[in-house]
């Protein structure tokens, strides 16, 4: 098994998708909270599928999808509400 990506060379992969985090990500804690880091990075997902091709006319017209059975997400520092966050997908 290979070893886990760096954070530089997670960030040579071009994002997939980018977004500041909301307050409407925060929870009681103050914290941004982990449930809205698996939707961001399952729109990101979605994102790089439609520019492949695989969008809702193609699933439409034959009748099948795409499920994801496993999804790694690593975090190298905390974010805070305000700041920036990316996607980037392998």
């Amino acid at each position: 098994m290979s070893a886990l990506p760096t954070l530089r060379e997670v960030t040579q992969i071009p994002a997939a998708r980018r977004t500041v985090a909301g307050p409407e990500w925060e929870d009681e804690n103050g914290h941004v909270n982990v449930l809205h880091f698996y939707g961001f990075h399952s729109r990101a997902a979605d994102d790089e599928l439609a520019r492949l091709g695989v969008d809702d006319d193609y699933r439409a017209s034959r009748g099948c999808g795409v499920f994801s059975v496993e999804h790694h997400l690593r975090f190298f520092d905390e974010v805070r509400i305000g700041q920036e966050v990316s996607a980037h997908l392998r």
